[in-house]
Parts: C-alpha cells; sequence; structure tokens
C-alpha cells in the first residue's frame, strides 16, 4: 500500500454516488468513520448488495440475527434483502470502513457465468472472507486503483471507476478459497440464544410470531425472554418484530404498488386497525399518508431504518452519474450569523440592532416594504427621516431583500419593477448596505423569452450596481430562470462583472420530484460556484412545510454543505417558525460554526 492510499484512507471521508438504488446500474462508495454499540433495533436490508470492508479491528456485523465478529481488511458480503448491522466497540473510538452498495445491469449473451463469477461471495454461507499475504495486497491494490480514480475524477472517471469496480470484484471472486475466516461463536449463552431468536424472528415476520410460542421452542420462560431481551437487543420482544415487520412495510409502501391489504397480510399484522396503529407509531402518520408523500419525504423515513447510509436519500442523477465528494474538516472560517427581518418583531429601524444583538447576530436579511409598511411601499418616496434613520443603524452586514418579477413578460411591469431596484440601489449605497438580494420568480415553465427577460433586467440592473457600487446577489431555485449550477454559471460568466454574486439557498435547489435530491448535487454546486455566493438562505421543509432547521429533507445535508463553506459569509436563517427560533440558531453555530 502507498503512502498516497494510505493518506487517502487516513483522511475523514469521501463519498461518492452514481445513480439511485433502484436504477439497474448503481453505485455507491462510502469512507467513513463510525462508533456505536450494537443496537440491534437498527437492523436493515438494503435492495442492492453491499460490501463491508473493516479498515479497524474490533468490528462485528449481526447477519440475521448471527454476530459476526471482524477484523482489519475483512471483507463481509451481503446479498440483497439481508437483514444485518455492523457493529463498533465505541471504546475503541471511531473506527473506520468502506462501504460499497451496488447494482449491476444483466450481462449480455455468454458473459452470464462470467458475472455469477463475480457475485459468488455473496452466496458464501459464512459471507466474510479473509485474505492474508499475497492475496490481501492484491485485494488492497485493486481497492487502491479503485477509489483513487474515484477521488481523482479525470475525464472519463465514470467508466474508470465502474471497470475498477468490476475488477476489484474479479480479485476478490479469483482469491476468496483463500479466505482463513472461521466464525468464532460467543460464549455468553444468552446472548447467543437471543441471537437465534432474532434470527428466527427476522426470517418468520410475517407468521404469528407470540413470546409464549417462540419461548416454548427455543426453551426458556416467557418471563426469562422478556427481561433477558431488551438487556440483549434494547428494545422488548414486541417492539423488535414491530419494527421488522415496518421496515418490510415501508419498502413495500415506498417502491411497491401493492395493495395495503396485501401488505398487512404479507407483513404479518393481524389487521389493518393493528397495521395502522403500530405504522403510525414509528413513521408518525398512517400508510396512506405515508405513500402520498413526495420522493425525498419518503425515503428521508426509509433511512431512519438504516444506519449506514448518510444521505438523505439514493442518488437520481441518471444518466449523467454526477458525484459528489465530501472531505470534512476543511472549515477555515469564522461564522457570520445572519437572521431575517420577517421572522422578528421590528417596528421602527432602530430596533434591528437590538434585536441582533438580543440573539447573537452579526447580519440581517431585511425586507424593507414587508418588515416596514408604513414607511414605504416604493423605495424611490423613502423619506429623509428615514433614509438617516438606517443609515445611523451601524449594522456591518445589512442584505437588502427583494422580491419584484424582473421576468416578466409584460415590458410595462418589467419596467416597473427594474426602476423600483434602481430606487432600491441608490437607497442601499446611501445606507451602506453590503448587498441586494434578488429572488426570480419561480416558474414550473420557464423558457427562452423568460429567459431574455431575466438577462435583459439583470443588464439594466448590473448597470446601476456599478453606478452605485452595490453588489448585487441572485439567488437560483429548482424551478426558475436559474434551475442548477451549470445554468447559474453561465449566467455568472456572461455578467462577469465584479457586482455580482449569488445567494445560496439549498432548499430552492431541491426539486419537489426525484430530480435533485442528494448530497453530490450541492457537491457538484460548490465546485462550479463556491467562489461566487456571497450569502447563504437556510430553510427546511418537511411535507411542504417549514420546519426546525435540520429536521425536515436537509437534515443531514446542511452539515455536509457546512464542511464545503471555506469562506465567511452571512447564513441567514429565514423563514422558520418563531418556536424554532432559538434552536434554529444554536443548530447553525453547531453545523456552520468553525
Amino acid at each position: 500500500m502507498n503512502d498516497k492510499f494510505e493518506r487517502f484512507l487516513a483522511s475523514n471521508n469521501f463519498t461518492v454516488h452514481m445513480n439511485k438504488e433502484t436504477d439497474s446500474t448503481y453505485l455507491f462508495i462510502d469512507l467513513g468513520e463510525r462508533s456505536s454499540k450494537m443496537n440491534m433495533e437498527l437492523q436493515h436490508f438494503h435492495s442492492s448488495y453491499e460490501i463491508f470492508i473493516a479498515l479497524d479491528d474490533n468490528v462485528a456485523h449481526i447477519v440475521e440475527g448471527r454476530y459476526l465478529p471482524m477484523r482489519k481488511w475483512d471483507i463481509i458480503f451481503l446479498r440483497p434483502g439481508l437483514v444485518h448491522l455492523s457493529c463498533y466497540e465505541r471504546k475503541n473510538g471511531m473506527q473506520k470502513r468502506i462501504v460499497i452498495n451496488f447494482s449491476l445491469p444483466p450481462a449480455p449473451g455468454s458473459l452470464d457465468y462470467q458475472m455469477e463469477k463475480l457475485l459468488k461471495p455473496f452466496s458464501l454461507q459464512v459471507p466474510i472472507i479473509r485474505l492474508e499475504g499475497r492475496s490481501l495486497s492484491s485485494m488492497i491494490t485493486s481497492l487502491e486503483s479503485l477509489l483513487l480514480a474515484a477521488k481523482e475524477k479525470k475525464s472519463g472517471w465514470q467508466i474508470e471507476v465502474l471497470s475498477d469496480f468490476m475488477l476489484f470484484l474479479l480479485c476478490v471472486s479469483r482469491n476468496m478459497n483463500r479466505s482463513d475466516y472461521e466464525a468464532s461463536f460467543i460464549t455468553d449463552t444468552a446472548d447467543r440464544k437471543i441471537y437465534n431468536i432474532v434470527e428466527y424472528m427476522q426470517s418468520n415476520y410475517m407468521e404469528n410470531i407470540t413470546l409464549a410460542d417462540t419461548a416454548s421452542r427455543f426453551s426458556v420462560s416467557p418471563y426469562y425472554l422478556s427481561h433477558l431481551f431488551p438487556k440483549i437487543t434494547g428494545t422488548s420482544f414486541i417492539s423488535y418484530l414491530h419494527r421488522i415487520r415496518v421496515g418490510h412495510a415501508l419498502q413495500y409502501l415506498a417502491y411497491s404498488d401493492m395493495k395495503i391489504k396485501d401488505i398487512i397480510r404479507e407483513c404479518g399484522f393481524s389487521s389493518a386497525s393493528q397495521f395502522n396503529r403500530v405504522f403510525f407509531s414509528f413513521i408518525s402518520r398512517n400508510p396512506t399518508q405515508f405513500r402520498l408523500l413526495g420522493y425525498i419525504e419518503k425515503q428521508l423515513i426509509v433511512n431512519k431504518f438504516n444506519p449506514e447510509y448518510d444521505e438523505i436519500v439514493p442518488p437520481a442523477f441518471p444518466p449523467h452519474m454526477r458525484t459528489g465528494i465530501l472531505e470534512r474538516g476543511r472549515r477555515h472560517h469564522d461564522l457570520i450569523l445572519g437572521i431575517s427581518s420577517q421572522d422578528f418583531d421590528i417596528s421602527v429601524p432602530e430596533d434591528i440592532p437590538h434585536v441582533m444583538d438580543s440573539v447573537g447576530a452579526d447580519a440581517i436579511m431585511l425586507d424593507i416594504r414587508k418588515t416596514f409598511p408604513y414607511i414605504c411601499s416604493d423605495y424611490s418616496r423613502i423619506s429623509e427621516e428615514s433614509m438617516e434613520a438606517f443609515r445611523n443603524l451601524g449594522v456591518k452586514n445589512l442584505i437588502l431583500f427583494d422580491d419584484s418579477d424582473i421576468i416578466t413578460l409584460d415590458s410595462d411591469d418589467r419596467h416597473m419593477a427594474i426602476s423600483s431596484i434602481r430606487s432600491l440601489i441608490q437607497f442601499a449605497s446611501v445606507i451602506s448596505a453590503s448587498s441586494i438580494a434578488l429572488v426570480p420568480a419561480n416558474m414550473s415553465n420557464y423558457g427562452e423569452r423568460y429567459s431574455f427577460a431575466f438577462y435583459d433586467s439583470i443588464s439594466r440592473i448590473l448597470q446601476y450596481a456599478e453606478d452605485w457600487n452595490v453588489n448585487i446577489m441572485i439567488q437560483g431555485m429548482a424551478h426558475s430562470v436559474l434551475p442548477n449550477p451549470q445554468t447559474i454559471r453561465k449566467m455568472l460568466d456572461f455578467f462577469s462583472p465584479s457586482h455580482l454574486s449569488l445567494l445560496f439557498d439549498p432548499l430552492a435547489m431541491i426539486d419537489r420530484d426525484w430530480q435533485n435530491n442528494t448530497f453530490s448535487y450541492f457537491g457538484e454546486f460548490f465546485s462550479a460556484l463556491s467562489e461566487d455566493i456571497s450569502a447563504i438562505r437556510l430553510r427546511d421543509s418537511l411535507d411542504l412545510r417549514p420546519v426546525a432547521l435540520g429536521q425536515g429533507i436537509m437534515a443531514k445535508t446542511f452539515p455536509r454543505i457546512a464542511d464545503l463553506v471555506t469562506r465567511s459569509v452571512p447564513v441567514i436563517r429565514d423563514g422558520g417558525s418563531e418556536a424554532y427560533l432559538l434552536s434554529d440558531l444554536a443548530y447553525i453555530r453547531k453545523t456552520f460554526g468553525a
């Protein structure tokens, strides 16, 4: 193993995605650290194949109730649908591992047999391979080629990564007969008995399983089983059985058109009322409500039953196979905490510094017309007295927000909107505001005419901005003239002035369908636009309603975005409920702080 690869493995985290888990060709690679005590309530399964490679000792897997200890460089092969749980001994601190989930399309013609050979390790009775000597060196060399190709992303890297992955599978299958792994048995007979019971439950959850019948089957008393089971698994017998059944029901509800009455029977529930009650206790909604959720919301819930995934959802970028690479710990900046005037009861401009001081904010995004409607409905009519009040605020990071429709096809309306923004630019210059944030209209169907209107408006606005030396920030959003990083990049390159930058709202960049819905998307976003971001606007939602930051569809994505922010830009909490305000600000400090 060369020095370059050793340094790579020593890095904190690395993630790459190709397509989504339900696609015929799918690849997910995750190098990372974990630390958790065994909790069998979190066992899960995948619809794809999984390879787990231990990079530290004292790791284990529970596979359908069977405890399998592992050491460094052991590889476990988990076929689709196999219930499992990876275990890391907390006393040893964070432990590294590599997880690879994949699906491969059917092989053409005479290659069927060769493809079967690649997947042969997944048919092992004990699905762990332990290699030594030259066999281990060969496997590590093959793994090195795969991971470094994914890391370096040279031209045509997707083909290179897929090819290297196939060669890695070939290397392992060629050496699997040289494995000297022997499954050791747990000496604690009580633990082993519970594992055997769990394996029975995992395999027979669709049957009428009761604690009394199970105790009789395994020659223990019901009292003994009811008291020992929580000590070993972390949950009660019936709760664990319900979790197994709900986990399978979620898969059917999310990925099939099976009728609910058939799911009830298939998953072992005795009645519709029991199914609804148990399902609601785990998911906080009934099965019908779950099935009506959008793709992102479904995946957020499904993945709570899958502790190995860091992503909110499997990636969904066919056929381009986009990727996102995460390198944690890169932040070298001071947090500029921002708030929105819309989230506070501000009656006069003089209240702004006091509100900011009360929550420890360093920046504020101010919508003058909505916050102070008595001051102006038209920026050109702001009185000298009001202007002086704003000038004396002494707020260093003051962002003026405006959502006027600058893309309307009605030339008169567009002229009025641009004239209004011109007055706002003059006002911003007078009071020394740091910038003006503009949000293009949200449209489900935009075309060339809207694009022309947008470019015409921005051209004129930037002329005024340069005259008055005011920075203009434009926000992109999924359904607008700026729906993705590529379009935003073209817009910035087209104008390339010093007075134009980007207001980054991650939630606004996510489609409500399944297209743009993973951290990989934002990895690409920062790769193209990181130096052009002047402020970050943080909102979160679930079921299309605002929720506390980190509690909705952005729950696992915000921390990863924070790791990509390497400059000090205002991070603005906006649009959340007043009840979440303090917790949201604490979340921003914890997540985006240096």
